[in-house]
Parts: structure tokens; C-alpha cells; sequence
């Protein structure tokens, strides 16, 4: 045949003829076009690694067919934020899950809704001791002369079945240089500061040494009796010897404030009678400057010039 002849064809690129045996069908996908990427799906890495870190983080199953080509895969895109990003919701099924914003679902209940008020609200300050509530009772053992004194604890009295093995007359050093340096500082302020600072302590010494205590002090401008402390011990195995010792003590406070106004009023009377006697001393010198001025007017009327 030659190459003219009708039957001929080109098949492929090659001459081939109708008698020859036919070849491989051609293949279809060679004429396909190209995919084309859409720039508005491109997946940023920092948002895929977000999501794979969170898809592991909580281990929940995942559709296969989630996975599949077909099915695509909505990732925020670079201008949203990562804080705004839909919740994870668990459905029915297992296996699936679907993505679904808590916030604006029928059945979303902020936490402050299932929060009781009283864990919002702010706890109560810790009660404090006052003359009106002493919560931690009185201490026992202070007066004012004969009058029982009270003094309200400002925190718990010490229990001496709690009290451990300690180093008694080292405590006893300790608690007694403590309290004698407030006692140093009361000054005038001895009544407010004794009812404040000291029972306490004096309390807690007797309680934690066991030792026998006796403490008293007064004003010397006061007007009341003087004040006093014994501890419980001191009570009970002191007996009618504390009543003398109450005594004794009455009579020195008075006996130092009779002195003190005694003294007072001694200097107050030679107060006075200085000031008398500069009195008397000033009219005598002007008495005498008066005479010496018309003994001086004389002399000048009689012609003696007086130099």
C-alpha cells in the first residue's frame, strides 16, 4: 500500500495501516488539566501546628473519612485569631466529632451562672477580741485595789497540758526580760497599755513556767487604787500572806503619793513666801530711792551743790 491510500491513518504520531493489529487505547488523562490553588485556603504551618498540638492534646477519635480528599479542612485563616476559634463539641455518634462555637449554642451556661453566690463573695475578715465580745475570755487575777479588773484576751490562752518539755529557767529569763521592757515603755499610758499588753503576758509566763508572780503598779498623779496581778499558783498556795502583801503595797503607793503631795505643797508654800519676800525687798528699795531724792532736794535748796 502506499502512503496515499485512504485507508491509512495517524494514530499517535505514527503511520500505521488498517491491516496492521491495533494498539494500546490512548490515555485519557494526558489531555486533564492542571489543579489550580485557591490562595484563600492555603494553610498557614503556625495554624496547622495549633491544631495538630490540639487534636492530640485531648487523644479524641477522628472520622477517617474526616481525613478523605473530598472532605475539605476549614482552618482559620492568617487574619483571625487563635482565641476565636470554634470549641469542640462531642456528638452522639462515636467517632465523629463536630466543631460548634459553646458560646452561642442553645445549650451553653456561662460558669458564673453555675457558680453559688457565696464563693464569689469575698470571706469575712478574721473576728478580733473586743471589750464587747471577748471571744478568748478574760484573764484571771488582775484588780484595781479590791475591784476585780477585767482584761479581755486578744488570742487564746495558752493550755498547759500542751506545753512540751522546755528549758524552764531560760523561759523564765526570756519571758521576764520581755515583759519588763513593755512594762518600762507603759509611762503614762500605764492604765490602757497595763489592760492591753501586760495581763497577758504575765498570764502566759505563770502559765508556761509555773512560777509564783506577783506584779503591781501605780501613777503618782492616779486617783484610784493601785493595780495589781497574782498568778494562780500564787492564789492558791499564797493564801492570807497575798492579803498582807496586798497591804503592804496599798500603804507604800500611799504613803509615796502623800509624800509626793506633801513635798509639793512644801514647795508650792516656799514658792510663796519668796515671792513675798521679793515683794517686801522691792518696796523698801523704792522707799529708800524716795528718800534719797528729797534729802537730794534739800541739800539743792539750801545751796550745797551736790556733785
Amino acid at each position: 500500500m502506499s502512503s496515499n491510500d485512504p485507508e491509512s491513518r495517524s494514530i499517535g504520531g505514527a503511520n500505521t495501516s488498517s491491516l496492521d493489529p491495533p494498539g494500546p487505547p490512548p490515555h485519557e488523562s494526558v489531555s486533564q488539566a492542571a489543579p489550580t490553588i485557591n490562595d484563600d485556603v492555603c494553610i498557614n504551618p503556625i495554624h496547622l501546628d495549633f491544631w495538630i498540638h490540639f487534636l492530640r492534646q485531648d487523644a479524641i477519635p477522628i472520622d477517617p473519612d474526616l481525613l478523605a480528599p473530598s472532605q475539605p479542612l476549614f482552618l482559620p485563616s492568617p487574619q483571625s485569631s487563635l482565641f476565636q476559634t470554634p470549641r469542640r463539641q462531642r456528638s452522639t455518634s462515636v467517632g465523629s466529632m463536630n466543631l460548634v462555637d459553646e458560646q452561642h449554642s442553645p445549650g451553653h451556661r456561662s460558669m458564673s451562672s453555675d457558680t453559688p453566690s457565696s464563693v464569689s463573695s469575698t470571706p469575712s475578715r478574721r473576728e478580733r477580741a473586743s471589750k464587747k465580745k471577748p471571744i478568748f475570755g478574760h484573764v484571771t487575777g488582775v484588780y484595781r485595789g479590791t475591784r476585780h479588773l477585767s482584761c479581755f484576751r486578744t488570742r487564746q490562752a495558752i493550755n498547759p497540758g500542751k506545753i512540751g518539755k522546755l528549758n524552764v529557767p531560760k523561759r523564765f529569763y526570756d519571758r521576764t526580760r520581755s515583759l519588763m521592757t513593755k512594762v518600762a515603755s507603759l509611762s503614762h499610758l500605764l492604765i490602757r497599755l497595763f489592760k492591753l499588753i501586760v495581763p497577758l503576758q504575765l498570764e502566759d509566763l505563770a502559765t508556761e513556767t509555773g512560777c509564783w508572780l506577783y506584779f503591781n503598779a501605780q501613777l503618782p498623779t492616779s486617783q484610784h487604787p493601785f493595780i495589781h496581778y497574782t498568778s494562780e499558783r500564787l492564789r492558791s498556795e499564797g493564801g492570807e500572806l497575798m492579803d498582807s502583801v496586798h497591804q503592804a503595797s496599798k500603804r507604800m503607793y500611799s504613803s509615796l503619793q502623800a509624800a509626793r503631795r506633801r513635798d509639793a505643797s512644801q514647795i508650792a508654800a516656799d514658792l510663796e513666801t519668796a515671792r513675798d519676800e521679793l515683794t517686801r525687798a522691792k518696796e523698801a528699795e523704792e522707799a529708800a530711792l524716795k528718800r534719797a531724792e528729797e534729802y537730794r532736794v534739800a541739800l539743792e535748796a539750801a545751796g550745797i551743790n551736790v556733785a
